[in-house]
């Protein structure tokens, strides 16, 4: 879990990485997931969502790509 160094600012946010079992072992799921928190989070999240997201779907495919070729 990362927890973001804007937090003295009055927001934050925090984000977790988990893989996860599919049903039926049908193999792995990986979750990148980022919340918000903090009295300026609303503003936070609209300034850099899409940024955050582009950023966490890059992180995801490079991983894949790793994962693939192992």
């Amino acid at each position: 879990m990362d927890v973001t160094w804007f937090t003295k600012f009055g927001a934050g946010g925090w984000r977790c990485r988990r893989i996860e079992e599919m049903p039926n072992g049908a193999g792995v799921r990986f979750v990148n997931h980022f919340e918000y928190t903090g009295i300026f989070a609303s503003v936070l999240q609209r300034a850099t969502l899409d940024f955050l997201q582009k950023g966490m779907q890059q992180e995801n495919n490079n991983l894949k790509a790793f994962v693939e070729k192992q």
